[in-house]
């Protein structure tokens, strides 16, 4: 059917086949001319934010504008959600949780009563601990994780400043469960590190 048609309108049937996938993906077999400016997600930013979603599944519209800077593309949020619904994905916002509870506030405004009235040498006796990344979610590997990096680097230098300093600490942590875990307070009570 090609052939005849490209011989009734005097074109190649190649340029006829051209012509007809042109219709087939297009609609129609004219040029399209855009208007405007060009899109900001082509083909190649399109397969940067699929390996993103993919890598990242749970990761903010900020946190993916951030990789797409990286790489020289801007973009606002509304044109990642739009390519994010084209990619038949589904996007959700996380639950609204309150900064901290009613037993956090109780908890903190106890506990800043109870030192209101500390002098400079009591906060001076008191070693502030960092947050560590092997703490998440205090399963027990996280607790030993934990212990582990008390005893193979904490604890050494604590007894070795105890000694240097000829006095007591305590030690401050906050109460992520991989500190507070029973495992992690048995360890510390073993090694005499007081906590506050």
């Amino acid at each position: 059917m090609i052939r005849e048609i490209a011989e009734l309108v005097e074109l190649s049937k190649s340029t006829m086949q051209d012509i007809k996938a042109k219709t087939d993906n297009d609609g129609s077999p004219l040029l399209y001319n855009q208007t405007g400016c060009p899109l900001k997600i082509n083909e190649g930013t399109e397969g940067h934010l699929k390996r993103i979603f993919r890598e990242d599944p749970f990761a903010s519209y900020k946190e993916i504008n951030t990789e797409l800077t990286k790489l020289d593309i801007f973009v606002c949020i509304e044109i990642l959600r739009s390519t994010y619904d084209r990619f038949d994905s589904k996007s959700y916002r996380a639950a609204h949780k309150p900064r901290l509870t009613a037993r956090h506030r109780k908890s903190r405004l106890r506990w800043t009563k109870e030192h209101l009235n500390w002098t400079g040498d009591q906060w001076r006796n008191v070693v502030w601990s960092d947050e560590l990344r092997s703490c998440m979610e205090g399963s027990k590997r996280d607790q030993e994780t934990y212990i582990n990096t008390l005893a193979n680097r904490f604890h050494p230098w604590f007894t070795n400043v105890m000694m240097y300093q000829e006095r007591d600490f305590v030690f401050q942590e906050d109460g992520a469960s991989c500190h507070t875990g029973g495992y992690a307070r048995w360890w510390k009570e073993t090694h005499q590190i007081r906590e506050f």
